[in-house]
């Protein structure tokens, strides 16, 4: 029974690393995701002020009469939508930065439109708990944990089956003692 409690305590611990890796695993995931977002508004950015610059130059040469009206409102069409993309992935990156102080509650919250680093994201999560432990995968170790209980279980099994033997002595003496 203490070396079974002693095992069970054991893969109490062993759940709980599990539980640390994938909250960090998820963590990481969000970092990732806010990354892309990042870059991918940057781009959005600098593709929204080409466009304006050419929405101007277009406008100019539609009064100069060197270009259709159409090519105009085609650039300015082009430049709702690229405002439009933009306005959906800062949103987007409110909603990731949500998630990541969620993950990190214990340590300092991002502010609204604050980026990270990935060496700032790691403080974080070493404030919040423990990095990922990719190493000594939990899972993999159940398996060590649950063939030491099958063991347990099957040694306390033969020492059941094991022959009892019942000695019973009786002293055989003369009569006149």
């Amino acid at each position: 029974g203490l070396q079974r409690a002693r095992l069970l305590n054991d893969w109490n611990q062993l759940e709980a690393n599990a539980i640390r890796n994938d909250i960090g695993y998820y963590a990481l995931l969000a970092y990732l995701e806010l990354s892309y977002l990042t870059t991918e508004m940057d781009i959005l950015e600098n593709s929204i002020v080409l466009n304006e610059t050419q929405l101007e130059q277009s406008i100019i040469s539609f009064e100069k009469g060197a270009s259709a009206s159409l090519d105009t409102l085609e650039i300015a069409m082009q430049v709702q939508q690229r405002k439009l993309d933009l306005a959906s992935v800062v949103a987007n990156i409110a909603a990731v930065q949500a998630e990541i102080n969620v993950y990190t509650n214990d340590g300092p919250a991002l502010a609204p439109q604050q980026t990270i680093t990935l060496d700032a994201f790691m403080d974080l999560l070493r404030v919040y708990g423990s990095l990922p432990d990719f190493a000594n995968n939990p899972e993999l170790r159940a398996y060590d944990f649950k063939l030491a209980d099958l063991q347990l279980e099957r040694r306390l099994k033969a020492q059941k089956r094991l022959p009892k033997l019942s000695v019973k002595y009786e002293a055989m003496a003369d009569a006149y003692d």
